[in-house]
């Protein structure tokens, strides 16, 4: 176990290889792996927002390290998308034991509708760019949109003109 999980008694380290091999975009996956919590605090302190102003989404939630992150951060909402139903499991019990108001959502992230408002949408190389630039269509048409993204598949991101890259962390 990590400092993170030892520190808040959760259970967000670790790697899970095969998560849901029945699931239509399967393929397109990526196992699961924690995201740096370090890493993650630097893309919110850096997207220059008021976070209380923006929906937290995490696609590709896994079990929930971003959005405890987040949590303390005071986004006016807290959401996490996973198409596992194992890794949404682990993801509510670590948001229950730390009592934090969090929406859990165990769905394909290409059909996951983006609430019509401010999101700052966080994603850790959940899964290859064929589902990246579905979610990413269906993510244009919200509010104010900040996406951090993190880890293998960045160029990924940077291809998609109509965001404008304001940061860079390595």
């Amino acid at each position: 176990r990590e400092p993170f999980d030892e520190t808040l008694g959760v259970k967000t380290s670790g790697v899970v290889w095969l998560t849901n091999v029945w699931a239509k975009n399967s393929s397109h996956g990526v196992r699961y792996d924690p995201c740096s919590a370090a890493k993650c605090n630097w893309l919110i302190e850096n997207a220059g927002i008021n976070p209380k102003e923006f929906a937290f989404i995490d696609v590709g939630c896994g079990k929930g390290r971003p959005l405890i992150i987040a949590s303390q951060r005071n986004f006016a909402e807290l959401i996490g998308v996973d198409y596992s139903p194992k890794l949404c499991k682990i993801a509510k019990a670590n948001i229950q034991k730390l009592s934090i108001s969090a929406q859990i959502i165990c769905q394909d992230a290409t059909l996951f509708q983006f609430p019509p408002k401010d999101v700052f949408v966080f994603f850790y190389h959940p899964f290859d760019s064929t589902i990246l630039d579905k979610v990413l269509a269906n993510l244009h048409s919200t509010n104010r949109i900040v996406v951090a993204y993190e880890g293998k598949g960045r160029n990924d991101v940077a291809k998609h003109t109509w965001l404008k890259p304001f940061a860079s962390h390595d």
